[in-house]
Parts: C-alpha cells; structure tokens; sequence
C-alpha cells in the first residue's frame, strides 16, 4: 500500500518538501514609461507594476511604482526640477512565518502521525500544512515616496559659479496586520476500522488573535552650496562647497 498508494491515510508516500512547496511560480513585471519635452522643459514618466507569487498559495506579493521628474528652465541662468518617486507594496501571507513553516516541514516524517500531511477528506495531519493553510494571515502594505524640488542657479558675476538648493521630503506609511486562528491537526484513530475516524488536536494558540499596527515617518532634507567650474586654457578648477541638513 506504501509503494503502490493504494492507502494514503495511513501509508502517505509523497515528499514533504515536493507535496508543500511549489517549485514553479509566477513572476510579472510591466513597466511603461514617457520622455519629451521642449528646449525648456523636460519630462519623463515611468510606471510598474510587479506581481510574485510566493512558495504556496497563501503567498503573494503586488508592487507598483511610479517614477516622475521634470525641468524647467526658466530663465539663461535659472532651472528648476522636481522628482518624484513612489512605490506601494502589497504583501501577503499565512500568518505562521516562512522561517517556521520550513521548520515545520523537517518534523513532517513518519514519526508524527504517520508521515500523512493530508487526508484524502482534506483534513490536516501535519503542522506544517496546517501552518501554510488554517493559521490566518499576515498582511502588510507599504506607501513610500521620495521627491525633490531643486534648483540650479548660475551666477553670471563670476564665471563658472553656481548656486544650488534643493528641500526633499520623504514619508512612509506602513500598515500590518496579522489575523491569527487556531490551528488544528488530524489523526486517525484506528487505521483498521471501517469507517474510519478521525481526532483532531490544536496547537499553539487556541485562541483566535488579531495584531494591527501603523508606522507613519518622514524625512526631510535641505541642502544648500556653491559649486564652482572653470577651465583656463589647459587648466580646470573645480570646487564645491555644500550644506546639509
């Protein structure tokens, strides 16, 4: 019955490993992106968007970005640019970790409950399938920007100077929240009788819990310098002095 499969809910032949994990995902990108402009403004455009699945099917992961600059030139000696960069994370998972799921996975042998993961009415004899498919889940999903407004500006008094500021802001926000429930493994009573039954324990919590938590942070930086550029014959000087803060 083990080598045949004749039985599986008493002799579970598949590998642990092979019967869990999925070898073969699916990984997209798309990206799109626009440039143009005119002698005195430039622009560019970039969109993405992302989509992983993970080892199993509770698993899975949507990124979009969004990429956005551009620069004017206001006058002979004045531009000013503007960049913008976002990207949004979706992620989402069964809300026992991939760390302890693989763990889970190493004790899946005969010694516990007979090596059976899964019986063939669909009830769990394994942790570590329980784990992946009756934990809950683990939801996370991350806003993060970055943009930049600077400007450049020549000096024409002296030759090869140049002024040049820049103010940029960043902000995360970050929401988590993990949906737990008890999760329950299944053993047979008797593999002789007919019709067979069944008796389930829970493990760790037998409680359901939820988590939720927000982060919401920002950085801001200013900078402010002089950068000078100037080529005499065969000779080039340079410098730059430069603020941060």
């Amino acid at each position: 019955a083990f080598k045949n499969g004749t039985d599986p809910d008493v002799y579970f032949n598949p590998d642990p490993w092979n019967y869990l994990i999925k070898k073969n995902q699916t990984l997209t990108n798309h990206s799109l992106s626009v440039s143009g402009g005119t002698e005195n403004v430039t622009y560019y455009l970039g969109l993405g968007y992302m989509y992983q699945k993970g080892l199993w099917s509770t698993a899975d992961l949507n990124r979009y970005n969004l990429n956005a600059n551009i620069e004017v030139k206001a006058t002979n000696t004045t531009k000013i640019g503007f960049n913008l960069n976002t990207r949004t994370i979706e992620d989402r998972r069964s809300a026992v970790g991939s760390n302890r799921i693989f763990e889970l996975i190493g004790f899946a042998n005969p010694s516990f409950g007979n090596g059976v993961i899964q019986y063939t009415n669909g009830l769990f004899g394994q942790w570590a399938i329980a784990g992946i498919y009756e934990s809950g889940y683990n939801e996370r999903n991350a806003n993060e920007f970055t943009s930049k407004l600077s400007i450049e500006q020549r000096l024409p008094f002296i030759q090869g100077l140049k002024f040049q500021g820049a103010i940029a802001y960043d902000p995360t926000y970050i929401f988590s929240k993990t949906w737990r429930t008890p999760t329950t493994i299944y053993g047979l009573k008797d593999p002789n009788a007919n019709p067979r039954e069944y008796e389930g324990a829970i493990v760790e919590q037998n409680k359901a819990s939820l988590n939720q938590s927000i982060y919401r942070g920002y950085g801001l930086t200013y900078q402010a310098g002089f950068n000078y550029d100037k080529r005499f014959r065969d000779h080039k000087i340079g410098g730059l002095v430069l603020f941060e803060a």
